[in-house]
């Protein structure tokens, strides 16, 4: 239907449907069917998928494993202090997690 209508891909929301072990195997069948742009980190916790950080990690990992060339994601938010997560994602972005173009 999105091909139809004219779009070129899709962006895939991680959510409860990749807390297996198999995710990449489920975001490549969703890229066997429609080219894939873009990932969008969890916007809930995911079981085995951590924290924020380890969210935006794993997101990383499973873009570059999949060849997916963009990651989106929130930003920290103040209004639940995630503090922690402001200071990790500032230092990050000298780290190897830069080498995955993000969107925030």
């Amino acid at each position: 239907m999105a091909r139809n209508v004219g779009f070129d891909g899709m962006e895939v929301i991680i959510n409860h449907d990749y807390a297996s072990s198999k995710h990449l195997e489920h975001l490549q069948e969703l890229q066997s069917i429609f080219p894939v742009h873009s990932i969008h980190a969890p916007f809930f916790d995911i079981v085995g998928w951590g924290d924020k950080m380890d969210q935006l990690k794993r997101c990383a990992e499973l873009a570059l494993n999949a060849e997916v060339p963009l990651i989106n994601f929130h930003p920290p938010n103040w209004l639940f202090f995630e503090f922690k997560f402001w200071k990790w994602l500032k230092k990050s972005k000298t780290s190897s997690l830069r080498s995955a173009r993000m969107v925030s």
